[in-house]
């Protein structure tokens, strides 16, 4: 089974590289996001338009195309035409077996950098309540004014 695919994004979702090895990258976790929110969207919605992919993404619409020429053009998304009436001809842009393979690995990474985030937060509250513990206790003998004792 091929290892999945790392993309490395520009703030713009552009100069798209892609790695078969599972190398770490630097990619910036805001570009990988916007990726998989792309991804997400267009699984279970392939028929929005652009211009609605960006509304729901809260992107221009330029950035957009963008994203989403890079993604096509490493092979993840493919776009077809299609009729939705007589008179309108729009896209479906569908994600490829490798796009689905990329939003999997996404996926877990975000999960992952989410986890360990919320690990550190947890870690970062417990010394706090342990700094507050500590200035309680050694506070306890110590009188205190109030500001109206002080007038």
């Amino acid at each position: 089974m091929n290892a999945p695919l790392t993309l490395g994004f520009t703030l713009e979702c552009g100069s798209v590289e892609t790695s078969t090895t599972k190398m770490k990258t630097k990619e910036k976790p805001e570009q990988s996001e916007m990726a998989l929110q792309l991804l997400r969207l267009l699984e279970t919605e392939p028929a929005l338009s652009q211009r609605k992919l960006a509304e729901k993404l809260d992107v221009s619409l330029g950035k957009l195309n963008y994203c989403l020429k890079a993604l096509i053009d490493v092979g993840l998304l493919k776009i077809e035409n299609f009729s939705r009436n007589p008179s309108k001809k729009g896209y479906l842009y569908l994600l490829t077996p490798m796009g689905f393979r990329q939003k999997s690995a996404l996926t877990l990474q975000f999960l992952n950098r989410k986890q360990r985030e919320y690990e550190a937060l947890q870690k970062e509250i417990d010394e706090l309540k342990r700094d507050i513990q500590k200035q309680d206790a050694s506070n306890s003998n110590k009188v205190y004014k109030t500001l109206w004792d002080v007038r």
